[in-house]
């Protein structure tokens, strides 16, 4: 007899083996940015993560740490490897249970195979896409939510398999108890918990009353987070009350019994109502609306009208509930009411057993660990914690942009994931899963919903996001993709009617289209051998003096050097102090226990707020942050005891940086004053000889650019910061005298084999090439990349009009007049679109007028000239003599043959 069951266990398994198998030879060996060096460096110590904590991630990440991989960054990757790849193996094993809700009888390999090719494409959709192969391969916790999410579909498709009414309701309890001890690895595992509690109706309408019975419980935790604490106890007592009457029959009072027999007439004659023996009794009802009555005084007094606004509303949508459950239960649509009432009960107490992880965060920050964000030592600011209160709250209205971008930037979070045709096949795949089970359908859909359109309201994202945001949208595209799997298999299902050749063909073909995302992503994926963000922090930190206070801007710089230093050891000496955090009081009086100088003491720490000042001169206002105040006190309490250095990622210096002289990686703070000041010396040493740029470029090897490494856009944007050391070591080169222009020219060079369209360099090299080499020639092909690199800068546009109009006015002293009138016409047009962006700009009249009238466009140039008058009338004389000039030069160039060329600067007058 054939084996379907044991068919589908061998095909789940071996995909998610054969998806750990890639997974383990696509991984980053070492740490990455963003989140990764935090998360690594926090399970390691077992310190305390960023805000909501994510404790049993963190324990489960020192869990991982232990093992021998070679280093703990690997190993702790691991463990997102590793839940991928079981995530996957239940998303077969969930598609196979849906499909044998309307496959029939299985009984050969054949009649199968539709539930097998559904479920491989989701899978290989699946595990292949963007988002979910990014988040399978470094310590995150995105791998790990999508595992819970995956391990409770499959026990709630598991309980519908069973039989009886009621069914057994301890899977119930484990989906429950999962889902809440989730939490401790991200809320986002809660986003299919609606989705859940549906399916779980369809199958009881006593279940409706899990719902009702359980919603003011939940609206006392919406009242928690905003911290209306008494109002958050008078909706628990109402739950409370109400559940454990309904939990336990024997509280439920006998209905007295008609005593006359006009009180019996009355009953049967539909005049009276009798009274269902499970209705709550008047006592009851009256004790808890006196307790109600005074909490909603104590919330009044304590949080104000705002506050009890939010008690009143929440209380009567409470009320309303429980109103709603007794009149179901009147209609005997609801027939046993202690069933509801005890899993609601039973699945708070496993709710609150499971969200116990969270004293994690109270015992560790009360020991202070290395890492202990946001310093929860008080149970209440672990739920401040938990509420993510460090951070912008979350506001529905107003939207922080218009619906219509909102969703433009959900639509670009999905492009990377799949194509348009994969996308179509889950529209097929919808249809076909309604027509076929519309349980199992409306789960889908209504999970689905919830983590795609439903997180973008909660969200309220906006257009200027820190970084891409695609990865919370990580559930909506397992969905889509099982979608994709249902729809393979719908198409299979109607080929066999073509016969088994062509049904087979077909299978082939829709698996082989499943890896497009496998074969499109793999280069993109493979981190087996980036080692950028572990040199980028190891240079940055390695080579400062001893004792040194490094200031760092964000995640990026900072995240990687706590790995470093608490993981590997790397410069303990030297103490970080991160300008995002600084703005925090907890984070100001943890540097002040590591012994940062200050002279703020804990009180004044804790009482600092932000404020603003008026500048006594223009009047205007400006606000003066912690972040100011902190920094400005240690840097003045140091007294230049101990080195200051400023991470060359720090964009706002805050006055400091005429004082800053730049050693490679880092801006040490000297009491010298100076613009562009550079340590000559020390940034030759480090950038030649002390820096590693493994996985960027290969030194040993003439310098290549390693460009079988994947570099992601974070990781392309901060090693620009390579590229500027070259590039002021460059410009420094040229300010000898004489200038050293052929190691001006190799340092420009090494700076754009880090950043081939890093605009310093660029227009250092034109400005080489064309004005002081007189070869605009070799200067042309750099004026087109930087144009085409920032063509939102006027100064791209000056600069390749520049070099257009000396190879026009080369060309046409050469005699060349069609080619010379190409790149005149090319001048004009650029100088034309650089005067649009910014007439203020004097230096590009002069040329346009001398190429409007090389060109012979007089109404262009009597309609330039007005424009300047009118710009600037009292230059306007002066340009008239720029002209003028201008036009002798040119003559004189033209004279020579075009041998001496151009003597100004490209673009200028």
């Amino acid at each position: 007899m054939y084996q379907h069951d044991r068919t589908n266990t061998i095909i789940g398994w071996s995909l998610g083996g054969f998806a750990l198998i890639m997974y383990m030879l696509t991984t980053a060996p070492v740490v990455g940015f963003w989140d990764n060096g935090e998360f690594i460096a926090v399970g390691y110590t077992l310190g305390v993560g960023h805000p909501p904590g994510s404790p049993l991630y963190t324990l489960i990440t020192r869990l991982f740490a232990l093992l021998p991989f070679g280093n703990v960054a690997r190993a702790v990757n691991f463990e997102s490897v590793l839940m991928g790849a079981f995530a996957i193996a239940l998303l077969y094993l969930v598609t196979a249970k849906m499909a044998k809700r309307w496959e029939g009888k299985v009984e050969s390999f054949g009649d199968g195979l539709p539930t097998y090719v559904a479920g491989i494409t989701a899978c290989l959709f699946t595990a292949f896409s963007f988002s979910f192969w990014e988040n399978a391969l470094e310590a995150e916790v995105y791998a790990s939510n999508i595992f819970v999410m995956m391990l409770t579909l499959w026990l709630v498709m598991r309980w519908s398999e069973l039989g009886g009414i009621p069914r057994e309701r301890k899977i119930i309890y484990l989906v429950l108890y999962i889902l809440s001890l989730g939490v401790g690895i991200h809320m986002g595992c809660l986003l299919w918990a609606p989705a859940f509690l549906l399916f779980v109706i369809f199958f009881e309408k006593n279940y409706i009353g899990l719902i009702l019975l359980g919603l003011p419980f939940g609206f006392g935790f919406v009242l928690l987070s905003k911290g209306i604490i008494w109002g958050a106890f008078g909706l628990w007592i109402l739950w409370l009350a109400v559940t454990l009457f309904y939990a336990l029959p024997a509280l439920w009072p006998e209905p007295r019994q008609p005593a006359t027999r006009q009180e019996r007439k009355a009953i049967k004659a539909g005049k009276v109502r009798k009274r269902h023996r499970a209705e709550l009794p008047a006592w009851l009802l009256w004790s808890l609306a006196g307790v109600e009555l005074i909490l909603f005084f104590a919330t009044i007094s304590n949080y104000g009208g705002g506050g009890a606004g939010w008690f009143f509303g929440l209380a009567a949508a409470s009320v309303g509930s429980i109103y709603w459950f007794v009149v179901l239960l009147r209609r005997s649509v609801i027939d046993r009411p202690e069933i509801p009432a005890r899993i609601v009960l039973g699945t708070v107490l496993l709710a609150i057993l499971a969200l116990s992880i969270h004293a994690y965060l109270l015992i560790r920050a009360r020991l202070n660990p290395a890492i202990n964000e946001s310093d929860p030592h008080t149970w209440k600011l672990v739920l401040d914690v938990m509420r993510r209160k460090q951070y912008e709250p979350m506001r529905f209205f107003p939207r922080r942009t218009p619906f219509s971008n909102q969703f433009s930037i959900l639509w670009s979070y999905y492009k990377p994931q799949f194509t348009v045709w994969p996308l179509l096949l889950a529209a097929w795949g919808a249809v076909a899963h309604a027509r076929r089970d519309r349980r199992t359908f409306a789960m889908m859909a209504v999970g689905g919903f919830l983590a795609s359109v439903g997180l973008l309201f909660y969200m309220n994202i906006s257009d200027h996001e820190v970084r891409s945001r695609e990865y919370f949208w990580v559930p909506s595209y397992v969905g889509l993709a099982l979608w994709m799997g249902i729809g393979s298999g719908a198409i299979v299902e109607w080929a066999k009617q073509l016969g088994r050749t062509y049904r087979n063909v077909l299978a082939i073909a829709l698996v082989i289209f499943s890896l497009v995302p496998f074969i499109r992503n793999y280069h993109v994926m493979d981190r087996s051998d980036n080692y950028v963000a572990h040199y980028y922090g190891w240079n940055m930190i390695n080579f400062l003096d001893e004792d040194a206070i490094l200031i760092t801007n964000g995640d990026n710089d900072t995240f990687p050097l706590w790995y470093l230093q608490q993981v590997e050891g790397l410069r303990p000496d030297v103490d970080i102090v991160n300008l995002s955090l600084i703005q925090i009081n907890w984070y100001i009086k943890q540097l002040k226990d590591r012994g940062i100088p200050m002279t703020l003491t804990y009180r004044q720490i804790e009482d600092m707020r932000p404020y603003w000042v008026r500048d006594p001169d223009t009047q205007e206002l400006s606000l003066v942050t912690l972040r100011d105040i902190a920094l400005h006190d240690m840097i003045r309490s140091n007294n230049w005891g101990r080195p200051v250095y400023f991470a060359v990622t720090v964009d706002d210096f805050m006055g400091y940086y005429d004082n800053l002289e730049l050693e490679g990686m880092a801006f040490r703070l000297v009491p010298t004053t100076g613009r562009h000041q550079v340590n000559v010396e020390k940034t030759y040493e480090n950038i030649f000889e002390n820096y590693r740029y493994d996985s960027l470029i290969d030194v040993e090897d003439g310098w290549r650019v390693m460009d079988e490494v994947y570099k992601p856009a974070t990781t392309a944007r901060l090693v620009t910061n390579y590229a500027a050391g070259f590039s002021r070591l460059a410009f420094w080169a040229m300010q000898e005298t004489p200038p050293d222009v052929d190691e001006a020219i190799r340092l420009y060079s090494l700076s754009l084999k880090f950043a081939p369209d890093y605009a310093p360099a660029l227009n250092g090299l034109i400005a080489i090439y064309a004005a002081r080499l007189l070869q605009p020639e070799r200067a042309l092909p750099l004026a087109d990349r930087l144009l085409e690199s920032q063509p939102e800068a006027t100064e791209s546009w000056v600069r390749y009009a520049g070099v257009n109009l000396m190879v026009a006015e080369r060309l046409d002293g050469q005699e060349k007049p069609d080619e010379a009138r190409t790149h005149f016409e090319r001048a004009m047009e650029a100088y034309e679109e650089a005067l649009r962006r910014d007439p203020t700009r004097g230096e590009i009249y002069a040329p346009l007028g001398s190429i409007y009238q090389r060109l012979g466009l007089e109404q262009k140039l009597d309609s330039l000239f007005e424009l300047w008058g009118r710009r600037a009338p009292e230059d306007f004389e002066d340009a008239l003599e720029d002209a003028k000039a201008y036009e002798e030069r040119r003559s004189q160039t033209k004279g020579q043959g075009g041998q001496s060329g151009q003597t100004g600067t490209p673009g200028g007058r």
